[in-house]
């Protein structure tokens, strides 16, 4: 009797854990998005010759954070889970889905430092004068920074801009595959978002990035030739910031400019490394965060596109960007959600 209800019991938690059927199936799926990265980082590293040692020391680094983001979402996940009285996927599932997850982004972004840093270059800048002039011709004659300033010129303004651009968005950005599994537990809807996370790198952040190839207003004077608007704003920029900077604020975006600035042509391989502004990968991030928020309530959607706003505001802001470098980021981003679900329906139906 006691030997039967050991033998339950165990099955039971051999199910909790991992089930005794599907149990493949239910994780092949993360699996295959994880070696997607993977498969394009080992293509990249021997075409680049890439700092090898360098490229392992930040993919340590990156893969660490992935991970302790994935932990924090596997611990309140499953309390939550707990205290609601909820069953969800078996842990073991969840668990893999969870690291697996986090290994999609540990090697994501890495991959596409080495893509910025050795590729993006040869690209080199054309682009810079046509969209400085295409945004002065969209907005009558007025560069747009001009605009963001004259709203949120203040140091209290800029501030939160940069938080919501540098922070916030940068840690959504990072743990984006980890909250969908989280929020999720359909199969097909977190394939089609962490899929959609990764082709945006591809198509956006790489191949767009190599066609379009361009500065941004903040380098344009630098790499392009004098351009006195894009003076004037790096000028209010410095203002701005040795105003915070006597207040004891600091802010990141300014800061960080020149140090991108300095890095870029060594051919060493660098965490947040190379210059790429046209299309904009902050503002195809901040549009696949609304059709994710869409998903969970469209409350949460519309907030997220007012993130999508603060984050284009931004990204203006400080010239990083020029405006119709997040309006055609975001365009992708949505195009690259559109035939997700197209093809997504089409396997579905051919496998049934």
């Amino acid at each position: 009797m006691n030997a039967t209800l050991a033998t339950a019991a165990e099955d039971r938690l051999v199910d909790h854990f991992w089930p005794r059927e599907g149990g493949w199936q239910r994780v092949r799926p993360i699996i295959l998005l994880m070696l997607v990265p993977l498969a394009f980082a080992a293509l990249l590293i021997p075409a680049t010759l890439v700092d090898l040692a360098g490229y392992l020391r930040v993919s340590r680094l990156l893969i660490g954070a992935a991970v302790f983001y994935a932990l924090l979402f596997v611990f309140f996940g499953l309390l939550r889970q707990r205290l609601l009285g909820r069953r969800g996927e078996p842990i073991g599932i969840s668990i893999i889905w969870y690291l697996c997850g986090a290994l999609v982004a540990g090697f994501t972004i890495p991959a596409f430092g080495i893509f910025k840093q050795m590729i993006l270059p040869m690209a080199g800048f054309p682009w810079d004068a046509p969209l400085a002039a295409l945004d002065k011709a969209l907005f009558l004659g007025t560069d747009p920074w001009r605009i963001t300033h004259r709203f949120f010129g203040t140091v209290a303004a800029t501030r939160f801009i940069d938080f919501c651009y540098s922070t916030i968005w940068m840690v959504m950005m990072y743990a984006f595959p980890a909250i969908v599994i989280a929020l999720f537990r359909d199969t097909r809807l977190r394939v089609r978002l962490i899929g959609s996370w990764i082709a945006s790198w591809v198509i956006v952040g790489g191949i767009g990035a190599y066609l379009l190839g361009s500065a941004g207003p903040v380098y344009y004077e630098h790499f392009i030739g004098p351009y006195p608007s894009f003076g004037a704003m790096n000028a209010q920029l410095a203002d701005i910031y040795q105003t915070a900077k006597a207040q004891g604020i600091r802010i990141n975006a300014i800061d960080f400019q020149p140090i991108l600035l300095k890095a870029y042509g060594v051919q060493r391989y660098a965490p947040a490394g190379g210059i790429s502004a046209m299309p904009s990968m902050h503002l195809a991030m901040a549009a696949l965060f609304a059709v994710t928020g869409f998903h969970v309530h469209k409350i949460i959607g519309a907030i997220m596109v007012g993130f999508w706003l603060v984050i284009w505001t931004g990204s203006v802001h400080f010239g990083w960007h020029y405006a119709t470098d997040g309006l055609l980021g975001a365009a992708l981003l949505l195009g690259i959600w559109y035939t997700s679900g197209k093809f997504g329906h089409g396997v579905h139906r051919s496998s049934t």
